[in-house]
C-alpha cells in the first residue's frame, strides 16, 4: 500500500547488492545481531524501524551470514555480517546508527509488544507513532514523504 498517496520507491536487488559493495563505515554493533534481525526480543521494532527511516528498503541475504538492508528513498545502506559479528554502513544517513538507536531505545521502553503502539493522525498530515499513550509516551513523528 502507497503510503500518503505516493507510490513507492523499488530498489532492484541487483542495485541494493551494488550499493553495499562500495565504501563504508564499519564497526561492532552494540546489540546482539541475530536477535535483533529476528525480532526476537522486540517484535515491534522493525515495523517501527521502516516507518521511521527506511518505508522503501530494499532486504537482501548476500548469503548465509551476510543481510544488506537499503533505502531506495536516499541510498542509505548497512551490510551486517553474522559470522564476523560487523556492520558497515554507508550514504548519506548512518542508517545502522539510527537503528540501533531505536533499537536500544524500545529495550529501555521494557521490548514493547506491537500492541501497545498506536498512530495519531493530525488534520494538517502529520502523523505520530507512540508507546502506549499518545500524550505522555515516547512519540516519533512520522517523515513527511515528498511527492514523487
Amino acid at each position: 500500500m502507497a503510503m500518503r498517496g505516493h507510490a513507492p520507491l523499488h530498489l532492484p536487488e541487483s542495485r541494493a547488492r551494488a550499493l553495499v559493495q562500495g565504501e563504508g563505515e564499519e564497526r561492532t554493533p552494540g546489540v546482539e545481531l541475530p536477535a535483533m534481525l529476528r525480532g526476537e526480543r522486540i517484535p515491534g521494532f522493525w515495523g517501527l524501524a521502516r516507518l521511521l527511516m527506511m518505508p522503501f528498503d530494499t532486504t537482501v541475504a548476500l548469503d548465509d551470514r551476510r543481510t544488506a538492508i537499503v533505502e531506495a528513498g536516499d541510498g542509505s545502506w548497512v551490510l551486517i555480517d553474522l559470522e564476523r559479528n560487523r556492520v558497515r554502513q554507508g550514504g548519506p544517513r548512518r542508517l545502522w546508527d539510527a537503528l540501533e538507536d531505536l533499537y536500544l531505545r524500545l529495550e529501555r521502553y521494557g521490548r514493547p509488544s506491537r500492541d501497545r503502539f498506536g498512530l495519531t493522525v493530525h488534520p494538517d498530515g502529520r502523523q505520530l507513532v507512540w508507546l502506549d499513550d499518545p500524550d505522555l509516551g515516547p512519540r516519533w513523528e512520522l517523515p513527511a514523504r515528498a511527492a514523487g
